[in-house]
């Protein structure tokens, strides 16, 4: 598989990172606040300059996620207003961030979150979402950035390891994501992380390990498209051509 096209499992369970954080009204362009606290230390200005533009253009979607939040649970609009409009009300944002990251209404999240920093500049929770975000938009050192602020004060949670993992892969650092990916493990095993943790092991060919996470992955999930590709990779790696097809098989459609 190339690394081009790396994707890797969906990590829904890191809408558990929830903090008190502030909003303002749908339709207003990116805050002054957001441009200030995105960026911790970009590595060169084209850096800055492409995590600005991200987040600028994040911005125009703003009241198309607030729409799309109400549309799906029209219950939320007191919280969403109480989340918006009384800075005080922790519990009010926090559950807002958590049912936009749900949804992967990132933008929603990331105006609340960075709104929170000022006051919030060390908050596990906080900076873990936000690396989660800019994970997702594709800023992955900026994303490392706010993953190893966050692990610096204090996170210390299953999801927040898998996060460094699912980065540090991105980056075309396996290794490094190996030894969060076992971090995360000693949790106890999901099947993502296992898929996740066998597609390292390919990329710098451990194909035995990788073999074994890639398994235990699907004995956990079988409607793991991607682990049935990878594991066809493996198979077919050590000439079992036979279960390598087995799996293509279950990856894709039967005309593809």
């Amino acid at each position: 598989m190339s690394r081009a096209r790396t994707q890797l499992l969906p990590i829904c369970t890191m809408v558990l990172f929830l903090s008190g954080c502030s909003a303002r009204m749908a339709g207003r362009s990116i805050s002054e606040s957001a441009l200030s606290y995105q960026s911790l230390n970009p590595t060169s200005v084209s850096d800055s300059v492409r995590s600005i533009y991200k987040a600028s253009s994040e911005a125009s979607r703003q009241a198309e996620q607030r729409a799309a939040l109400l549309s799906s649970n029209p219950d939320l609009a007191p919280l969403l207003d109480q989340a918006e409009n009384d800075p005080q009300n922790k519990e009010a944002r926090a559950r807002i961030v958590f049912e936009y990251m749900s949804r992967e209404l990132y933008w929603g999240a990331y105006d609340l979150l960075t709104k929170a920093l000022p006051d919030n500049l060390n908050d596990p929770d906080v900076n873990m979402n936000l690396a989660v975000i800019w994970d997702s938009w594709g800023q992955y050192g900026l994303a490392l950035q706010y993953g190893e602020r966050g692990i610096a004060s204090g996170a210390a949670s299953a999801q927040a390891y898998e996060t460094m993992g699912r980065i540090l892969l991105h980056q075309d650092e396996p290794a490094e994501a190996l030894s969060w990916y076992r971090r995360s493990l000693e949790f106890g095993p999901g099947a993502v992380l296992l898929a996740n943790i066998g597609f390292a092991h390919m990329l710098i060919s451990e194909w035995e390990e990788a073999r074994v996470s890639l398994e235990e992955a699907l004995a956990l999930d079988d409607t793991l498209a991607e682990a049935h590709n990878n594991l066809a990779v493996v198979l077919a790696r050590s000439g079992d051509d036979t279960g390598a097809l087995a799996h293509l098989l279950r990856a894709g459609r039967p005309a593809a």
